[in-house]
C-alpha cells in the first residue's frame, strides 16, 4: 500500500489500533479461562504496543508510524495507570503534534545534529563578506545551528526553515533571548528560493534526498554549496565528506554544477 497523504497514514493507523484493541480484548478475556494466564499491565502494554508494530509493519507504514504504533499504547494505558488529571491527555498530544507534524505529513522527524555537527559547518563555511553571506538551514529544529552560525558570522545572513511549530517557537525564543541576528522562519524548505543562498544545510530523512537534490539543481547557483548531515543523495556523489565525530555520521558537502553539466 502507498501512503501519498497523512490522511491514508493516519486512517490506517486508527484501524489498526482500533483492530489490536480488539484482539487484546478478546485475549484479556480468553487466557485466564483457557490457560489461566492473567494479564497484568506490563503484559498488556507489551501485547498492546507489539501487535499494533506488527501489523505496521505488514501494512508497509512508514517507520515513524511504526515508531508511533509501538508507543501509542504505552502511553495511553500508562496515563490510566497513574491517573492522570484529564487534561495530561489532549495537552500531551497537541505538543506532540506541535513537534511532529511534518512526520504526520510524510515530512522528516525532528533531528538535533549537534554541537560538533555546528562546528564542523562553521569549519567549512568560510565567508569572504559576511555582509553578503547567506545561509539557509532547511528544518532548522530548535535553531541550535543558525544561532552558533551567527554568533561567528554576526553580519551574515543566517536563516532557518521548520515547520513544527513547537521547535519553531522555540527557535524564536532562543534567538530573542540571546539578542541573535538569526532569523527562524515558520515555512516548509520547498517555498523557499535555494537560490537566495551561498550554503544550504540539511538534516532531513533519506527520504527527501532526492527532491532535496533535485530542488537545489534547479534553484542555486553554480559553485554555491549544498550540506547535509549524515543523509547522502543516492544519484550524487558528494565533493567532499568529513566526521565531525569519529567513526560518526559525516558531513556531506556538494557544489553545484553548472545547469549544464551532464553527470
Amino acid at each position: 500500500m502507498r501512503y501519498n497523504n497523512p490522511l491514508s497514514s493516519l486512517l490506517t493507523a486508527l484501524f489498526i489500533q482500533t483492530l489490536c484493541t480488539g484482539m487484546f480484548a478478546f485475549a484479556y478475556v480468553l487466557l485466564p479461562y483457557a490457560f489461566r494466564i492473567q494479564l497484568t499491565l506490563l503484559h498488556m502494554v507489551l501485547l498492546l504496543g507489539t501487535q499494533a508494530f506488527a501489523l505496521s509493519r505488514l501494512a508497509r507504514m512508514p517507520y515513524q508510524w511504526q515508531v508511533f504504533q509501538l508507543f501509542f499504547p504505552v502511553a495511553l494505558l500508562a496515563g490510566f495507570a497513574l491517573q492522570w488529571p484529564a487534561i495530561i491527555a489532549p495537552t500531551v498530544f497537541f505538543v506532540l503534534l506541535g513537534v511532529f507534524w511534518p512526520v504526520l505529513k510524510g515530512g522528516a522527524p525532528l533531528f538535533s545534529s549537534g554541537k560538533s555537527a555546528w562546528d564542523a559547518v562553521a569549519q567549512v563555511i568560510t565567508p569572504t563578506n559576511d555582509s553578503n553571506f547567506r545561509f539557509l538551514d532547511a528544518g532548522s529544529g530548535t535553531g541550535g545551528l543558525i544561532i552558533a552560525l551567527a554568533s561567528l558570522h554576526p553580519d551574515a545572513t543566517m536563516e532557518g526553515a521548520e515547520t513544527a511549530c513547537i521547535p519553531w517557537m522555540i527557535s524564536r525564543i532562543r534567538i530573542a533571548l540571546r539578542r541573535s541576528n538569526a532569523r527562524a522562519r515558520y515555512i516548509n524548505y520547498q517555498h523557499i528560493d535555494f537560490g537566495y543562498y551561498d550554503v544550504v544545510f540539511t538534516y532531513l530523512s533519506p527520504a527527501c534526498m532526492p527532491d532535496i537534490w533535485f530542488k537545489a539543481r534547479k534553484e542555486m547557483r553554480t559553485h554555491s554549496l549544498l550540506l547535509s548531515y549524515e543523509f547522502a543523495i543516492p544519484e550524487a556523489e558528494p565533493d567532499f565528506r568529513c566526521y565531525p565525530v569519529p567513526g560518526g555520521p559525516p558531513l556531506l558537502g556538494w557544489r553545484i554544477p553548472p545547469a549544464n553539466y551532464c553527470c
